[in-house]
């Protein structure tokens, strides 16, 4: 059971529905109203542009938490190099390598960084997972997360048919770097458009839940 995990989506799922029926009520009474005034209309495009921020805040939120608890998981059973899947154990050198090469060091330090590694595989000491492994901070889409549930042997039935993650993500970022206003941004997206994403993305990420606990409850982290 990924607790935090559950909770975080409970929480943010909560916030989400919460602000929707605002959405929905401020629609409905410009609707029926005789009049409606410029910042009426104007308020109501940046909460529309608002809720896709709160979306995407929901998916990164909780798949990084499920990563981070399966870490969590594997770090709490203190498990050899040789036991951890060929997956994992790629993850973790791939992220040592990378870390030293970041590093720009002096050519001897690089050197007992790297042999520290591989005494590590050689004498098969416990691997400790860390949370900056996982990599994509920002840019979480559906493809992007079943990518990287694949790279950890995570089998995911999650589907995205209707692209909604991609939409939140590409909009998400015309927001946070100034390619677009939040009064132009979801401009043109119904509140309908705007109940479907919300919608087909919380069902995702339900699925993408109980996907990394049955990783967890089955111990798929560990060589069979």
């Amino acid at each position: 059971m990924l607790i935090n995990t559950n909770k975080i989506f409970i929480d943010r799922k909560s916030e989400i529905e919460f602000y929707f029926n605002q959405l929905l009520s401020l629609d409905e009474k410009q609707k029926h109203a005789t009049k409606t005034t410029i910042n009426e209309k104007r308020s109501l495009k940046i909460m529309k542009s608002n809720f896709i921020l709160m979306l995407y805040n929901l998916v990164e939120a909780v798949f990084v938490s499920g990563i981070q608890e399966i870490y969590s998981y594997i770090n709490a059973e203190s498990i050899p190099y040789s036991n951890l899947t060929k997956k994992l154990q790629h993850i973790w050198i791939n992220a040592k390598f990378t870390s030293i090469c970041k590093q720009n060091n002096k050519p001897d330090t690089q050197l007992k960084s790297f042999l520290s590694i591989v005494n590590s595989i050689t004498t098969n000491k416990n691997i400790k997972m860390k949370d900056n492994m996982l990599d994509g901070s920002g840019n979480f889409n559906s493809d992007l997360i079943k990518k990287i549930c694949i790279h950890h042997g995570i089998y995911s039935r999650a589907e995205d048919k209707n692209n909604q993650l991609e939409k939140i993500r590409l909009n998400k970022n015309k927001l946070a770097h100034g390619e677009e206003s939040f009064s132009d941004c979801m401009r043109d997206y119904s509140i309908a458009d705007l109940n479907s994403m919300q919608i087909d993305t919380i069902n995702f990420i339900k699925q993408i839940i109980l996907d990394m606990e049955s990783f967890c409850n089955s111990k798929s982290y560990k060589q069979q």
